[in-house]
């Protein structure tokens, strides 16, 4: 596609270059603005413009936010924008709100404060048992001071614990037994949801209320989670496939889920991305939970897209924001597998040992390109990276799908575990080598 022309100056700011990628292939006059250096970011000056604040200070940012407000990222906004500026983000924050008002930045992002009350886990359950959005897994509310006997009266080991806010694999979390409950419980001063634990497979989809308020989404992806080898959190996302695998009876109950979902974001004035998470057990397709901003998946699908000539979905999004005019929304079926290796040795390590980012074939390296081909293409750390626990250390794809069902959940497949593994053993910390 022929790059899409606004009457803005665009800058992704984000923690990960790759991330902002995507929108250098969709924008003209585009710009990723990043906290840490990575080796692959030299090999992409030629195709897009990247700034990265290490290059020039010590003092790197934790998020976003702070990313936004560093007088060096301010001045380059400003040094490059023959337009107003368009900001771009993965995560809402009242800072990136306020700086916005502040620096007379065009955001294109939902307010905080809306984000906020949609990821809250107990208030969007709330939401769709007011509004008969969907149906959810067996749950219930408890607020401080917690009753042990009485969760353990309502539902049966194991089930789901969730906090209010938080990542997945940080606030929720399963129990097994009485021990689990009492130590996740007993010092924690906030209301609690605990759900029925559902054996089956994890959806998810990408969405986009668009400028003139219609829901487009994707079709749904097998979601990898809690893959040991992958992660050290049980609920945390390792990946996920679309493939043909998915029938047509479950994709239309999700798409009139989705629909639903999105009215009542249409209602409040919601614009842009977002994802929903499903569970798909014994032919039932229950709502998880909603991820009211860019997904962790959008690089990648819209890569994906790319590969298909399509207009991605993130280009409506953007437009949701500018009121740009796009064409009705092209919906096909799309094919590929991203799975995400994350640092599972409970502290944090630093990359000692590392491969070049790129695509490779028969496990060496043939071009530079980091875009999805039906080979494996491979996102890297740099030496001496710092990884904290559980945070990604490497991503490898392909348009190929590398995982398989079987026995009701989502299996790598050989051929992507002999990759992984060599990966592992070429992208690790000091003491491995």
């Amino acid at each position: 596609m022929d790059k899409l022309k606004t009457d803005y100056s665009i800058f992704y700011i984000g923690m990960d270059f790759y991330q902002g990628l995507p929108g250098s292939y969709i924008f003209d006059d585009f710009h990723i603005v990043t906290h840490r250096y990575n080796r692959h970011i030299d090999k992409l000056k030629d195709l897009t413009n990247i700034f990265c604040l290490e290059e020039k200070t010590n003092n790197i940012p934790k998020n976003t936010g702070h990313l936004l407000a560093n007088k060096f990222v301010q001045n380059y906004i400003t040094k490059n924008s023959k337009k107003t500026p368009l900001i771009i983000y993965f995560k809402p924050s009242l800072k990136i709100d306020l700086l916005g008002k502040k620096m007379g930045y065009k955001l294109a992002g939902n307010l905080s404060q809306m984000t906020k009350t949609l990821e809250n886990k107990i208030l969007f359950t709330k939401i769709v048992e007011k509004h008969n959005l969907a149906l959810m897994p067996k749950s219930k509310i408890y607020s401080k001071p917690h009753n042990l006997n009485l969760i353990e009266n309502d539902f049966s080991y194991p089930f789901i614990l969730q906090y209010e806010m938080g990542w997945a694999g940080k606030s929720s979390y399963i129990i097994n037994n009485k021990f689990e409950l009492e130590e996740k419980i007993s010092k924690l001063s906030s209301s609690i949801k605990i759900s029925q634990l559902l054996p089956g497979i994890t959806l998810t989809n990408n969405c986009v209320i668009t400028n003139n308020n219609k829901v487009i989404q994707s079709r749904p992806a097998f979601q990898i989670t809690g893959n040991p080898s992958l992660t050290n959190k049980k609920l945390s996302t390792c990946g996920r496939s679309w493939s043909e695998e998915i029938n047509e009876k479950v994709y239309e109950k999700i798409k009139i889920i989705t629909q639903r979902v999105g009215d009542y974001l249409i209602s409040i004035n919601y614009k842009g991305f977002f994802g929903l998470d499903f569970q798909l057990a014994k032919g039932k397709i229950y709502l998880l939970e909603i991820n009211p901003r860019l997904t962790a998946s959008y690089p990648f699908y819209t890569f994906l897209e790319l590969s298909e000539n399509l207009i991605p979905m993130f280009a409506y999004h953007v437009a949701s924001f500018i009121d740009l005019n796009l064409p009705s929304y092209k919906e096909v079926q799309i094919q590929g597998s991203e799975i995400i290796q994350r640092n599972i040795k409970n502290k944090t390590i630093e990359i000692k040992s590392t491969l070049e980012s790129g695509e490779y074939v028969n496990q060496e390296k043939v071009t530079d390109s980091i875009l999805p081909s039906m080979n494996l293409t491979l996102i890297a750390p740099s030496e001496n990276e710092k990884i904290n626990d559980n945070q990604e250390m490497f991503k490898m794809s392909s348009k190929k799908v590398l995982t398989e069902i079987k026995n009701d959940s989502v299996k790598i497949k050989q051929e992507a575990n002999e990759n992984l593994n060599f990966l592992r053993e070429n992208i690790n910390d000091k003491k491995l080598i």
